[in-house]
């Protein structure tokens, strides 16, 4: 939920972890509206043209939510993370 990836940014944003949220839905109104009613944390990014189908089949997502972890030298760590207590997890092993 956007509930539980806030308190992860809250909790470890200082910590030089940065948080992508990347919309994959056509509807820019609708996230840029779910973005402020819900005080949502992070750097947001909207997929135009063709980067939908890219991210989609780079990424192998199938549905959403779909987590990625990256490393500080851009290397994915994880693609495909469970679960937000998965990521927690993650997360704690790289700071």
């Amino acid at each position: 939920s956007i509930q539980e990836k806030n308190q992860l940014f809250f909790k470890y944003g200082d910590n030089g972890i940065i948080f992508l949220n990347v919309c994959l839905d056509s509807d820019n109104i609708r996230w840029s509206n779910l973005i402020r009613d819900n005080d949502f944390q992070g750097v947001h990014l909207i997929c135009k043209g063709d980067w939908i189908n890219v991210l989609t089949k780079s990424y192998y997502i199938t549905g959403i939510p779909h987590y990625v972890l990256v490393g500080k030298n851009g290397q994915i760590l994880k693609n495909k993370v469970a679960s937000i207590n998965e990521l927690e997890d993650l997360i704690k092993t790289q700071i």
